[in-house]
């Protein structure tokens, strides 16, 4: 009475069927299906209906059963064909293939087969990407080289946006020796590749074990391996692709970047690290993009952890003061080429706002030159206002005040001597 009640009604939305197990219907043998007949279809669109499904495997022959469930992975499938060659061929046909606008996954019912562990020597590294390349780009591109085992587009993980390189794993390390032989400096979708060996990560990472947690208290500095870099003075509005931008267009090597945000407020602090392939690539780094101008802010490039030195005095450089807000770091420097050949120049601002600190440095060719500088210069006005020009000394005491302690002792001495006499 059940089943003649129930079979063929709905629940939520979905028709129910209802019949008599084998073993306890009268006269009927229980069926059993070859375990090569039987199929599991994944990432199957949502709302996909069992006639569906059936419908899409026909194309590779009978369909004797078929099933559709949802859970929290999403929508999928289990079928049993015929015959296991027909089973083979919806493997073929339909493995990775769309349907509704989602790439579905057809293969043998039973647990997913272990992929096997990857080789390093088998992979490359892929940077210079651009933002828009897709992994079925990436993988397209390359698998031109031989057989592809696995690719990936590297993305930022706060903003999830490309991160302008990937890997790409081949099923040998021979084809992924012919991958950079053949596709190295490469065009792909406008951009300039550059590819080569996938490097190991130094072992124990920059974290220590996983799932440990760290003890109470201060966190002991972390240990540098020579790779990470710090970057300070940025725009608040610089983000981690800008970053990376600029290290590919000056030194044609990619890195990861991460920004420093205050812990309260979640706002950047206008500081960021980066770490690179190599240690080679990290002091490139430092070497090339110390001072150079990245959206408006003038940034500083150090090692991570290493403590920014104060600069000593060398007769060549002037500390200027009382510098308008409005004076930019062109306008600065062209103001000091007018007494000779400037060095260096560089407007101070605040870590914290990015705003300018009303002060700035210049250094000179000679120390003729910063002489000079100091004696034309001082008192003059600039964008409105009047600035003071003086040698730079060294933080805590340097030759600039040890210099003036001296002239005003020996003026002193000079005073009483002659009283004495």
């Amino acid at each position: 009475h059940a089943l003649e009640t129930l079979h063929g009604a709905k629940l939520n939305e979905r028709s129910v069927v209802f019949e008599l197990m084998g073993q306890d219907r009268p006269g009927a043998a229980r069926e059993e299906v070859d375990p090569a007949c039987k199929l599991f279809i994944g990432s199957l669109p949502t709302g996909t209906s069992e006639e569906q499904l059936r419908d899409l495997l026909s194309q590779a022959g009978e369909v004797r059963s078929v099933v559709v469930w949802v859970n929290q992975r999403g929508t999928a499938g289990k079928a049993a064909m015929s015959t296991p060659e027909e089973a083979q061929r919806a493997i073929s046909i339909l493995h990775e293939s769309w349907f509704v606008g989602e790439r579905i996954t057809v293969r043998r019912d039973g647990p997913p087969p272990e992929r096997p562990k990857p080789q390093l020597e088998a992979m490359v590294f892929v940077g210079g990407l651009s933002w828009d390349t897709t992994v079925d780009g990436l993988r397209a591109h390359f698998g031109h080289a031989g057989d592809i085992v696995h690719a990936a587009v590297f993305l930022d993980r706060e903003t999830g946006r490309s991160r302008g390189s990937g890997k790409v794993e081949f099923a040998s390390p021979e084809l992924a020796h012919r991958a950079i032989e053949e596709l190295h400096d490469s065009e792909l979708d406008g951009r300039r590749l550059l590819v080569k060996r996938m490097e190991a990560r130094p072992p124990g990472g920059a974290g220590g074990g996983e799932g440990q947690r760290p003890p109470p208290g201060p966190r002991p500095p972390r240990e540098n391996d020579g790779r990470q870099v710090f970057f300070g003075g940025l725009n608040h509005d610089t983000e981690p692709n800008a970053l990376n931008r600029l290290c590919e267009e000056r030194l044609g090597v990619p890195c990861t970047v991460t920004l420093f945000r205050d812990r309260e407020t979640g706002q950047p602090r206008g500081a960021a690290k980066a770490e690179f392939e190599s240690v080679e690539d990290a002091q490139q780094a430092i070497q090339d993009l110390d001072g150079v101008e990245l959206d408006g802010h003038r940034i500083a490039v150090r090692l991570l952890g290493e403590e920014r030195k104060p600069p000593q005095p060398d007769g060549r450089t002037v500390f200027v003061g009382g510098l308008s807000w409005d004076t930019n770091d062109e306008g600065f420097r062209n103001f000091f080429e007018q007494v000779g050949e400037v060095a260096y120049s560089s407007v101070f601002v605040d870590r914290e706002t990015g705003k300018p600190r009303g002060s700035g440095k210049v250094q000179f060719g000679t120390a003729e030159e910063a002489q000079r500088a100091v004696d034309e210069l001082n008192g003059k006005t600039l964008d409105g206002r009047e600035i003071a020009v003086r040698m730079m000394e060294a933080s805590g005491g340097g030759k600039g005040k040890a210099s003036g302690k001296s002239g005003g002792e020996g003026k002193g001495q000079g005073q009483r001597g002659r009283a004495l006499s």
